[in-house]
């Protein structure tokens, strides 16, 4: 039998992948219909996305801003019984702009379905003036 900590990096790495190749109805399974994601420093995609169709928005409009050129590379997950982090490269761009950062994603999780999600960013002003 798996511990629930190695599953947790299991769901998480299946998350990652299922982002990476558009597949919403397998983060749908993952994400609890009451999800919250808190994005700070992210410009006008900044603030508390609250619920599956908010979260799905937040995905989407990301993808829509970088003309589908945002991308997220999985550098290390952490994980526990109930949490998980994940520190991830976030790159994309939006004209002559560029984003690269290196971020943080703190997951908490309730029977395997994320609930919560914590996002920072590593460069805030960088972020926030990409996003704008």
């Amino acid at each position: 039998m798996i511990n629930r900590a190695a599953r947790n990096t299991e769901l998480l790495r299946t998350g990652y992948n299922a982002f990476a190749s558009g597949n919403m109805v397998a983060l749908n399974e993952l994400f609890h219909p009451d999800i919250v994601w808190h994005a700070q420093r992210l410009g006008v995609l900044g603030g508390d996305h609250q619920g599956w169709p908010a979260v799905l928005k937040f995905f989407a409009d990301s993808m829509e801003l970088t003309r589908g050129t945002f991308a997220i590379e999985v550098l290390e997950i952490l994980a526990n019984d109930d949490s998980a982090a994940a520190v991830v490269r976030s790159t994309g761009r939006r004209g002559e702009a560029t984003l690269d950062d290196r971020q943080v994603h703190v997951f908490r999780l309730e029977n395997e379905r994320v609930v919560e999600v914590w996002q920072y960013v590593g460069d805030g002003v960088a972020a926030a003036t990409f996003w704008s």
